[in-house]
């Protein structure tokens, strides 16, 4: 089953690994985000909207982020987060 992961060079390993680990670590606030919204309302009394609104302006505000950081104009932060979903719907 993986036997491709044995064919690779010891440099394309390492930078499987890294891309694997990055990619894990970026899907981490997400799968976070499920896990702390449920325990927000609950202790909180937030609605399932207000919880949901929560984690809808973290997540823009994070590609905001990495918009501003990758050198992108502010016009274009907010659309950041959906230039992705745009790119694989085409």
């Amino acid at each position: 089953m993986f036997d491709w992961l044995r064919a690779l060079s010891s440099a394309e390993r390492k930078t499987f690994i890294a891309a694997f680990g990055g990619w894990s670590v970026d899907a981490l606030d997400v799968m976070v985000y499920t896990f702390v919204i449920p325990t927000l309302i609950t202790a909180w009394g937030m609605s399932k909207g207000q919880a949901g609104f929560v984690a809808t302006a973290a997540l823009l505000r994070r590609g905001a982020a990495l918009a501003r950081r990758n050198g992108y104009r502010p016009v274009r932060e907010f659309g950041a987060p959906f230039a992705g979903l745009t790119r694989t719907a085409v």
